[in-house]
C-alpha cells in the first residue's frame, strides 16, 4: 500500500513539473518501483560497521594507489 500511496505522490509531483501522459507517469512508476526494490535489496547486502571507517587509509583509485 506505500508503494500506491509513493506512486500517487509521484505522479502528482510530475504533473506539476511536466507535461506528461498516463502511460509516461505508468512507465515511470515502474521503473521507479525497480529502483525503491533495488535499493532496498542492497541495503540488505550492506552490513552495518561496528565504528567509523577511516577513509584516509583507503586506496584513491580503482587500482589500491593512495594518492595524498
Amino acid at each position: 500500500m506505500e508503494k500506491n500511496f509513493k506512486n500517487k505522490d509521484r505522479s502528482e509531483k510530475l504533473r506539476k513539473m511536466v507535461p506528461i501522459s498516463e502511460d509516461e507517469i505508468n512507465d515511470l512508476n515502474k521503473l521507479l518501483e525497480g529502483v525503491d526494490n533495488a535499493i532496498e535489496l542492497m541495503s540488505t547486502l550492506v552490513q552495518p560497521f561496528d565504528q567509523e571507517i577511516d577513509v584516509s587509509k583507503m586506496s584513491s583509485t580503482v587500482d589500491g594507489e593512495n594518492h595524498d
